[in-house]
């Protein structure tokens, strides 16, 4: 059975047993115990507050944080809009941090300079590149590992990639892409 069909039986399943006088579904389960689960399922607006849970401002001056999903629907948040822009930039700036502390290691892992022109000054990292050896072995490109965090799997995998690459500055890059 699929799982909206599922879904559905379990809906009807509980409809019939809140208006019969049965207080007991044949699998055991109690009639409370029913409804709380059907509660789970929907947004209660009593969790909504008056004012953001960060900074405490109210909702009727500032804008609240309202996410919009394929998956979820409608999301109303607790938190206003310059709240969860000010952790969503928080976050960001964490991981770009992370991810620039180990790109740094792999630059000084690999040799420190970029492998044509020997360029070493190691003050902004975002200067170097990787640049595939073959490109019939590539399964992605390292940047793409920066929007997905900075935890061990990712580091496996940029590791893994990493090591069919070169280090190159940006200049030696667009040179070696161009054909020159």
């Amino acid at each position: 059975m699929g799982v909206v069909a599922e879904q559905v039986a379990n809906r009807e399943k509980m409809q019939i047993l809140s208006n019969g006088k049965n207080k007991v579904d044949p699998s055991g389960k109690q009639k409370s115990r029913l409804l709380e689960e059907e509660k789970q399922h929907r947004f209660v607006w009593s969790k909504l507050k008056d004012s953001c849970i960060t900074c405490g401002r109210s909702f009727e001056k500032v804008k609240r944080k309202i996410a919009h999903s394929k998956k979820h629907g409608v999301n109303r948040t607790n938190y206003c809009i310059l709240c969860h822009k000010s952790s969503v930039k928080q976050t960001n700036e964490i991981r770009r941090n992370r991810w620039n502390n180990f790109k740094k290691l792999w630059v000084l892992h690999q040799g420190g300079k970029c492998c044509f022109c020997d360029y070493n000054d190691l003050s902004c990292i975002s200067v170097f590149d990787f640049h595939h050896k073959d490109d019939e072995i590539k399964e992605f490109s390292l940047s793409t590992l920066t929007g997905f965090g900075y935890n061990i799997t990712n580091k496996k995998l940029f590791v893994k990639e990493a090591r069919k690459c070169f280090v190159v500055c940006a200049n030696c890059h667009r040179k070696i892409e161009r054909g020159v």
